[in-house]
């Protein structure tokens, strides 16, 4: 299983993968009510999804310091988890 924090091309800070064993986790941002970055970076995630018709759902967790949005998607046999954040969400994952 995969736990890992990666970068995208085009945002300021790693973002955390979680891999479990039916889905794959992918730290958006900070509640959307945190900032408009945040909130422009989940109505992205969310357009992604739509345009794409990707099963997935958000959750907001809380951490010690403060609630994290995150998005899952089901998992594919065989599939490496970034390369399924890539392909359903079109994230640019660059590690």
């Amino acid at each position: 299983m995969l736990n890992t924090s990666v970068r995208l091309s085009w945002w300021s800070t790693s973002r955390q993968i979680i891999e479990e064993e039916e889905r794959v986790w992918f730290e958006v941002a900070e509640d959307e009510n945190h900032c408009s970055t945040c909130a422009s970076r989940i109505r992205h995630v969310k357009w992604k999804i739509s345009k794409n018709l990707v099963d997935a759902l958000f959750e907001v967790r809380r951490t010690k310091y403060w609630r994290t949005t995150f998005v899952w998607v089901k998992k594919e046999e065989w599939k490496d988890p970034i390369i399924l954040l890539k392909e359903k969400l079109e994230l640019p994952i660059l590690s």
